[in-house]
């Protein structure tokens, strides 16, 4: 009987030492110094850690689709991955078309009611670096370098009739998507508009009215809350949109027209780019990547 007691307390320790050890396995991840959040834990299987797809894919600005029992993952540089359910290999169709076929050490499967894929694989394939250390994942992605100026964050200002609201978007990949679509838009240069402002103005035959201004910051950003005033960043943009109802704009000018703040000038900007970005930002809008850092709307 004592025998059988000494078991019995032997095993209660085991326990009491094992929940403090499982405990200490907690982890942790970060993408580009943002700490992620999941509604469900990562898991580690065979030495490999494993997250919900969208954990990683939608911060770093993919898009993830369930299509016939496969992961499918559109990156923001359009290479789309796609992860069959239990299945160790994937595949990848890259910007040029051409077709890459990857086997990874553990199949894609469910824990939880979630989808969870191998972390690194995922990452690594959308360009990051990962590194592992007690419990720890640290994503990195390489950053944009503007005029030798390393870009560390980027702010939407949106305007409203009364207020407006700013916010922070961070993440090397997003960043450079948006830096992206703002070059690839970029059309004509062009004189200023005769009519332009933050307000809507509808008596002017032509105005062009201010979506929101894109800057890209190296420095940390500063905001007055009582003046309204945020600091200029090292590369700042403005959106125009023209409120024109009917008829032809004034000859070379476009619906929408790109305002290079540091430069002075303007450029006829393509609505398609204008769509892809608006998409993009309202995409990110939830994410961890995104925070609101100022809002006075009305």
């Amino acid at each position: 009987m004592k025998k059988f007691l000494l078991t019995i307390s032997a095993a209660f320790m085991m326990v009491a030492f094992a929940v403090p050890c499982y405990a200490a396995q907690k982890i942790s991840i970060t993408l580009d110094g943002v700490p992620l959040s999941t509604d469900v834990a990562p898991v580690v299987v065979k030495g490999r850690t494993l997250v919900p797809a969208r954990v990683i894919a939608e911060n770093m600005g993919a898009a993830v689709d369930w299509q016939d029992n496969k992961v499918v993952i559109s990156t923001a540089t359009g290479e789309v991955i796609t992860l069959p359910m239990r299945s160790r290999i994937a595949t990848a169709v890259n910007p040029d078309k051409s077709v890459s076929e990857y086997e990874m050490d553990v199949p894609v499967q469910t824990r939880n009611d979630r989808t969870v894929v191998p972390l690194r694989f995922i990452a690594e394939a959308m360009g990051a670096d990962v590194d592992y250390k007690d419990g720890k994942v640290i994503i990195t992605t390489n950053p944009l370098v503007v005029n030798s100026k390393t870009i560390a964050s980027v702010t939407y200002t949106y305007y409203m009739t009364m207020g407006g609201s700013i916010s922070e978007f961070k993440g090397n990949a997003n960043i450079y998507q948006f830096y992206h679509l703002l070059q690839a838009g970029k059309g004509d240069p062009v004189a200023a508009p005769a009519y332009y402002g933050r307000h809507v103005n509808l008596d002017p035959e032509y105005f062009y009215y201010l979506q929101g201004n894109y800057r890209f910051y190296a420095e940390p950003i500063v905001i007055n809350e009582a003046e309204n005033y945020i600091s200029e960043g090292a590369v700042n943009y403005a959106l125009y949109s023209s409120l024109t109802t009917g008829g032809s704009l004034p000859e070379g000018y476009s619906k929408m027209l790109l305002h290079d703040e540091d430069a002075d000038q303007w450029y006829t900007f393509d609505t398609d780019c204008f769509e892809q970005m608006e998409n993009f930002r309202l995409q990110l809008w939830l994410t961890d990547m995104r925070k609101e850092i100022f809002n006075n709307i009305v």
